[in-house]
């Protein structure tokens, strides 16, 4: 980097995450900026370069998360590097959104023949190990609103919705995970015996049929809409554009801010919340 100024996007692309969590941080005062006549914030290259913590850039610090995925590292360092991820950009979203990006990295070496259909499902399977054991360890009150997580149809890619429920959890959300496959007979039964707030439904992009998944969405919206169930539909599949009940989200951003959105309208009317953040 040189000593010039950066937009909020560029310093953004540098620290791998999106410009809503620089201007998140330069509001809260964590990361210090400028402005300039018109508002805009600037931030100076060195104090970008401090804040991420030496990285020599986004694109090195997937590499190197890739790396250590497939250097059969111990559980405890995969769970240790998913942390450090988390302190660094403040919370799980955030930190999720960089996740993903070593999710794609991992199929484009895949895709390329750098690795192996058993180094690429060693990775994924660790990675997937890690995340669920720090969602499991993340406390949750009893009372707390519940969020049931799936996958569309036949689809069988569930390390994003691993990603989704440490969301959820961070966000003071109980999770009850009904994994893949999951068709909406056995969604319906789940919605009957517990009280759920939310259905998150992930399909990737190995979903391609756009008329099944459109099906899909318009059961869920038959379940979920007589008991004002939020439904939230995500992940890179071939989900409508415009659902005629729910939403399509696409970023982990979106899906925390959609998160406390639907725990507010539980919330008593002296504001208290009986369980504490860990975003």
């Amino acid at each position: 980097m040189s000593d010039r100024l950066l937009t909020t996007r560029q310093a953004a692309e540098w620290l791998g995450v999106g410009p809503t969590s620089v201007k998140r941080w330069a509001d809260d005062g964590r990361l210090a900026c400028v402005r300039t006549a018109g508002g805009h914030r600037r931030f100076e290259a060195e104090v970008v370069r401090a804040f991420g913590r030496g990285i020599d850039g986004p694109s090195d610090a997937v590499d190197a998360f890739v790396d250590l995925l497939i250097a059969r590292p111990s559980m405890a360092t995969v769970q240790a590097r998913l942390l450090e991820l988390r302190a660094r950009h403040g919370r799980w979203p955030d930190a999720a959104t960089v996740v993903g990006e070593v999710l794609s990295r991992i199929g484009e070496r895949w895709r390329e023949g750098t690795l192996s259909v058993a180094e690429e499902h060693a990775a994924t399977e660790r990675l997937h190990r890690a995340i669920t054991a720090i969602a499991d360890q993340i406390p949750v009150a009893p009372s707390a609103p519940v969020c049931v997580l799936t996958v569309a149809g036949d689809d069988e890619h569930v390390l994003g919705l691993a990603l989704v429920e440490l969301c959820a959890r961070s966000a003071g959300w109980q999770t009850l995970w009904l994994g893949g496959r999951a068709d909406p007979a056995i969604i319906a039964d789940t919605l009957a015996e517990r009280d759920v707030r939310m259905l998150a439904v992930s399909a990737s992009s190995w979903s391609e049929d756009a008329v099944t998944l459109a099906r899909l969405a318009r059961d869920l919206q038959e379940l979920c809409r007589p008991r004002d169930i939020a439904l939230i539909v995500g992940g890179r599949g071939a989900w409508p554009t415009v659902l005629p009940y729910g939403e399509r989200l696409t970023t982990f951003d979106a899906f925390a801010d959609r998160l406390d959105e639907v725990y507010a309208r539980g919330i008593p009317k002296d504001g208290t919340r009986d369980v504490g953040y860990h975003r």
